[in-house]
């Protein structure tokens, strides 16, 4: 598990602009913004821990049960939410039908591996994978997917193509990752 120590700095010292500026930027968004929103102005702000919660931990939701799965890799403090008896796997920001994130610098490669072949192992028990952007929506198989493009790119299998400024994509099949250029 990671530290507190680690998540509560993560956690407090990381608004961004420019990456809330990215996410709704043109073609990234479903639809468009709300009313009065002003996109100029949007940003992501640190926020207050008030609650930890930890890995296996299950959060009753009054009817409904979440277990909290720890998958640190794309942050330090990244989770997804298994809804067991429904069959519902959230994701956040380990798995979404997009380009997948991994170029930050607290990104952790090798504790993404670990955490998306966790999430893999779930398979047979989900129904849903949901993730946290665009159509976050996809079929279970997805995981397993997942695990293997992602094997092929660190392996050296998969090209990257040019991407932003020191940033790469690697796609294999639909699954795109955005990662640093190779040095």
């Amino acid at each position: 598990m990671i530290s507190e120590t680690l998540q509560v700095i993560f956690c407090r010292t990381n608004p961004s602009r420019d990456d809330a500026q990215a996410e709704i930027a043109p073609g990234e968004i479903c639809g468009a913004l709300p009313a009065g929103f002003d996109a100029k102005a949007y940003q992501t702000h640190p926020w207050k821990i008030t609650h930890y919660v930890h890995d296996g931990e299950t959060i009753d939701l009054g009817g409904r049960s979440i277990e909290v799965i720890a998958t640190p890799g794309h942050t330090p403090d990244a989770i997804s939410l298994f809804d067991r008896a429904n069959g519902l796997l959230f994701t956040g920001d380990t798995y979404y039908p997009a380009p997948i994130w991994l170029f930050r610098p607290e990104t952790d490669l090798d504790a993404y591996g670990r955490s998306i072949r966790r999430l893999a192992a779930l398979a047979p028990k989900v129904k849903l994978v949901l993730g946290a952007h665009n159509v976050p929506v996809a079929k279970p198989n997805v995981l397993t997917e997942l695990v293997s493009a992602f094997d092929a790119v660190r392996v050296g299998r998969v090209a990257p193509t040019p991407d932003s400024p020191g940033k790469v994509r690697y796609k294999v099949g639909d699954i795109i990752f955005l990662m640093h250029a190779p040095k």
